[in-house]
């Protein structure tokens, strides 16, 4: 994963930061650098890069794996992340800078889940999706 800035005026492309296993990134809304799941399904691990691309810290979730998704929370102290260590299993997380996750809900029947914090941090849009699977059995048509 590459990411790098943009400068609108000039039009002029600048690498910030290289993220080896780089899956999904989220910026914090207050600006101070990107959130950056990176590793593999039994090993993810969360990178913060400042806005200048240096690396500030880097930690495991405790207790979780299988990262897919991430947003910052809106006072940029946390993250809302989707793990799918659980076969079928979509669970949402708050996660603190220190890798401590709290389970905040759990949709069972799908791996796809996730959450958006709105702005002001007093709301999460949630969704999540599901299966089901119907037989239908059709006589004179």
């Amino acid at each position: 994963m590459v990411l790098s800035s943009y400068d609108l005026v000039t039009r002029k492309r600048r690498e910030l930061a290289r993220v080896a296993g780089g899956k999904n990134l989220d910026v914090f809304p207050d600006g101070s650098g990107m959130a950056v799941v990176i590793g593999g399904p039994s090993a993810d691990r969360l990178r913060i890069i400042s806005p200048a691309g240096e690396t500030q810290s880097e930690f495991a979730v405790k207790g979780w794996s299988a990262i897919t998704h991430i947003w910052c929370s809106a006072d940029s102290k946390g993250f809302y992340l989707t793990s799918q260590s659980q076969p079928n299993v979509a669970t949402l997380l708050y996660v603190d800078l220190h890798g401590n996750a709290r389970v905040l809900w759990q949709l069972k029947g799908s791996p796809y889940g996730w959450a958006v914090p709105s702005p002001d941090g007093r709301y999460l849009a949630i969704t999540g999706t599901t299966q089901t699977s119907d037989a239908w059995l059709l006589e004179n048509f």
